[in-house]
């Protein structure tokens, strides 16, 4: 990449602020390129579009996109521009060639980047160690499968062993692997390991299962075993944040950032919300709102916590500000007013269970992914200032939607008594959040700290939005999933064969009544074929129940399980893909 001082000046005829007469001095491009979102170009004067929180973009075409940003002294918007073979535009529109500038230099520097740097490339004994000793760590009682698909206490953390020889823990994943087994076994490990930091108590009396299982999810040796692999786990969850999906370069002054971060939120609460217009369109809101929920509960029925390991240490000032954030968080100390309470009431009002980690089994890999990212950025304190982005676009972006969610929940449940005072106190609260965390936590940093830190706030804020974004997709595609099969329960479970061809020859399995295939996905297509006996099959909160005859097709990316109803329970799976 060129200097700053030698980028050529835009030749855009449109309104651009850095060719306003007062500010004419050279532009310094400050290029943030997560590869993100379909490409489409913006208006000169608008700051770039991207995916916004709680916000689900349709999955770009083969390849990727680069969304740009450029600034000056006063910051000035750029182009969304896609890698998808463009070819270089005829003519001399700057627009066009400027989309085909940035594409090329886009596609040079995405080649040319390594995925770790040489000297943190494990080698091959590092890595049989690190296996061996997840699978020590997993060893342990509080990671056995149940013999209910809902854990009796917040304790048991069921873990697929079967799936350690095919599973790769440690390669680092890719944005677009955040749906697959993988990612859903590096991310049910890490949420663990990060829990067992904090203390979960159910609100009943100790029944006599409760203690050995309390003791075993807390015993200090396996406490430590985890924490132990913890920064490989790390690495393989988010390293791909830092190698392929974000880059910021170029001066920023505070200036930039704040402008940055305004119009971002601007634009995003200037469009309605697309998530809960989505799954209002689909045939049982009242179910897809359910599950939206439960994706919620393992974050919000102990939100904050997170942000409590950010609060020790002692860092002036911008510690008793956040203080102010947190302890609203927990309403003040009042147990009714607490945020994680209001939650409960939610999710007891539309009959769900409250006791955190109920559904455990539906957690999506992406949902698990956003409460460990505020984990990752608040246990590792070099990135602290990742941290604060991160904060600040959570905090600026929940009004928005939590105002459409509420009225959606009251919609959907109408005369049903749902309580959405969570949600209603987000819209309130942290319309006061946004701004405390903007002007009395990051700009005093930035005073302290100097502009260096603040490619670190843009990177944790972009994160952060990316990862919600690749959440709601994973969400809405999970939801038509379960709607495909409710579908094909009331026409009779049947596949139409010759749209697809078989990849490999078919597995038969036969299991006992009562035998539990704990959630996991495919990376492939599956056919599921019950051959004899029954079973129920989940792949949202109530199953379906599949007899001998049945036929379904398991997409990839999918989280589903089953539990046999009915012995013996045969069924054959194979690999397929559309023709």
């Amino acid at each position: 990449m060129r200097p700053a001082d030698r980028q050529p000046v835009c030749r855009s005829k449109r309104r651009c602020l850095a060719h306003e007469p007062e500010k004419r001095r050279p532009v310094c491009p400050h290029r943030i390129q997560p590869l993100l979102d379909r490409a489409r170009p913006l208006r000169a004067e608008a700051l770039p579009s991207a995916m916004t929180s709680r916000r689900i973009s349709r999955c770009p075409p083969e390849g990727c996109a680069l969304r740009q940003i450029q600034a000056a002294s006063t910051f000035r918007a750029g182009m969304v521009c896609g890698l998808h073979s463009r070819a270089e535009p005829e003519g001399d529109d700057p627009t066009q060639l400027c989309r085909a500038r940035c594409a090329a230099s886009a596609a040079r520097a995405r080649a040319s980047a390594p995925t770790r740097p040489p000297s943190s490339q494990p080698d091959e004994r590092q890595e049989s160690e690190a296996m061996h000793s997840i699978q020590q760590y997993l060893s342990s009682p509080a990671f056995d499968l149940p013999a209910d698909l809902l854990p009796k206490t917040p304790w048991n953390r069921p873990f697929r062993r079967q799936d350690l020889g095919s599973v790769d823990l440690l390669g680092p994943l890719a944005a677009r692997e955040l749906s697959t087994n993988r990612s859903l076994a590096i991310h049910r490990i890490l949420l663990n390991i990060y829990e067992q930091s904090m203390l979960f108590l159910p609100q009943r009396r100790f029944e006599s299962h409760d203690l050995p299982s309390f003791r075993a999810f807390y015993d200090p040796d396996n406490v430590a075993l985890g924490q132990s692999n913890r920064v490989a786990l790390e690495r393989a969850a988010f390293s791909f944040l830092d190698d392929h999906e974000i880059k910021v370069t170029g001066r920023w002054e505070w200036e930039h950032l704040e402008q940055y971060f305004l119009g971002v939120i601007e634009r995003y609460e200037e469009e309605p919300c697309s998530l809960t217009a989505r799954i209002d369109a689909l045939d049982s809101p009242t179910t897809a709102y359910r599950y939206l929920l439960i994706q919620q509960a393992s974050d919000f029925l102990s939100e904050a916590s997170a942000m409590g390991r950010a609060m020790l240490g002692s860092f002036g000032a911008t510690q008793s500000e956040l203080m102010k954030v947190f302890i609203d968080e927990y309403g003040y100390g009042v147990h009714d007013r607490k945020h994680s309470t209001l939650f409960e009431r939610c999710c007891s009002s539309v009959g769900l269970d409250p006791e955190p980690h109920r559904y455990y089994f539906h957690y999506l890999p992406s949902s698990i992914a956003l409460t460990n990212y505020f984990h990752h950025v608040c246990s590792n304190k070099h990135l602290w200032f990742r941290y604060l982005g991160a904060l600040y676009y959570t905090e600026a972006s929940i009004p928005h939607f939590n105002k459409a969610l509420s009225r959606a929940l009251r919609k959907a449940f109408e005369g049903a008594g749902v309580d959405t005072r969570y949600f209603d106190e987000h819209v309130h609260i942290d319309q006061h959040h946004r701004r405390m965390v903007l002007d009395d936590v990051i700009r005093p940093t930035i005073a302290l700290c100097g502009a260096q830190v603040i490619p670190e706030m843009v990177i944790g804020f972009e994160s952060f939005r990316l990862l919600q974004s690749l959440a709601d997709r994973d969400c809405l595609e999970q939801l038509a999933f379960v709607e495909d099969l409710e579908r094909s329960r009331k026409g009779g479970f049947k596949v139409a064969r010759r749209a697809y061809e078989a990849v490999d020859a078919p597995l038969a399995f036969s299991e006992p009544k009562g035998e539990i295939s704990y959630s996991h996905i495919h990376d492939h297509d599956e056919l599921f074929t019950v051959e004899l006996g029954s079973m129920e099959f989940f792949a949202g909160i109530t199953p379906v129940v599949l007899e001998a005859g049945d036929s379904i097709i398991i997409p990839a990316g999918r989280l589903h399980g089953s539990r046999v109803i009915n012995e013996p329970c045969t069924y054959r799976v194979q690999k397929v893909r559309r023709r």
